[in-house]
């Protein structure tokens, strides 16, 4: 079911939405990452990894992670992992997806998005999830902005995929850090919040 959270971030009254992934009534939730977490359709490591460490604590995670890009190697459009998130829900876990904009050299641009050049793309995903029909986490790529952000949201909510909690995954720029490498200082910046209608999660 759908369950009411106050989003802590706004100043001023609290805001009450719903999602459809919530918080635990009690306590925190359990979880654990495998370092071959899946970036290919089909990587069953991953879920042996989870299986083994789950019947070595006696206890299953409740979330699970795995990871697909909007475009392969190659540059193809890549197909909904509903096959991945049934596998992951027939465990009890709830499935946590990332959709990643940026891969293998690749980047899908927020402008290519603004536009409605992958309009298409996205409502197949949308109509795929509407059908799978279980609660899952949709985490969009952390290099998209506030308005593709939305723009993605808007799509899957007019195709009535109403079953994702939707994470924001900000990137946050420091001045005078340097970047991965090491050598070049970052751009202080920070990213514009999409808005209360559109985020569930941030992670």
């Amino acid at each position: 079911d759908a369950v009411k959270k106050i989003h802590p971030l706004k100043s001023g009254p609290a805001v009450v939405r719903t999602s459809p992934v919530g918080v635990p009534e009690k306590g925190c939730w359990f979880g654990a990452h495998a370092p071959e977490s899946p970036s290919t359709p089909s990587s069953p490591t991953t879920f042996g990894s989870i299986m083994a460490f789950a019947r070595r604590v006696a206890k299953l995670p409740t979330w699970i992670h795995i990871v697909r890009p909007w475009q392969d190697d190659v540059g193809k459009w890549t197909k909904f992992p509903e096959e991945e998130l049934r596998e992951i829900t027939a465990t009890g876990a709830t499935p946590i997806l990332t959709w990643e904009s940026s891969w293998a050299g690749r980047t899908i641009e927020d402008s290519f998005i603004l536009e409605g050049r992958a309009d298409t793309h996205l409502r197949d995903w949308a109509d795929n999830a509407r059908r799978f029909s279980q609660p899952f986490v949709l985490r969009l790529s952390r290099s998209l902005g506030a308005p593709a952000f939305r723009h993605v949201r808007k799509l899957f909510d007019a195709r009535g995929a109403r079953t994702a909690a939707w994470m924001w995954s900000p990137i946050m720029r420091v001045a005078g850090a340097l970047s991965e490498t090491g050598d070049t200082p970052v751009i202080a910046r920070t990213p514009e919040w999409p808005g209360e209608a559109y985020v569930d999660w941030i992670g």
